[in-house]
């Protein structure tokens, strides 16, 4: 899969994606961990699927979702932002 980290482009759906989130959530690294990474979750987007990654360096979680990915690529961002921002959401697909 080539990437393009600068125009990563997906459409979701809002429960799916908020489905993976909440059983991603139990690998991500606490306030006590001391690399901020470990506070993200890893979003690649190729083909048909968009996959979603945590880890705690202790245990890895991965889910896979299908979706439209318009701009294949990879993104990082902060676990407790992405899900806060997921649940308020009021659209029924989730896009960007």
């Amino acid at each position: 899969m080539t990437t393009n980290l600068n125009n990563l482009k997906i459409i979701v759906l809002r429960s799916k994606l908020l489905e993976s989130l909440n059983s991603l959530q139990f690998a991500v690294g606490g306030d006590s961990v001391t690399l901020p990474i470990l506070r993200s979750v890893l979003l690649r987007a190729g083909g048909e699927k968009i996959i979603l990654t945590t880890t705690n360096l202790e245990l890895v979680v991965e889910r896979i979702l299908n979706g439209k990915v318009l701009e294949e690529g990879v993104l990082a961002l902060p676990f407790s932002l992405f899900h806060n921002i997921s649940r308020n959401y009021l659209e029924r697909a989730f896009s960007f």
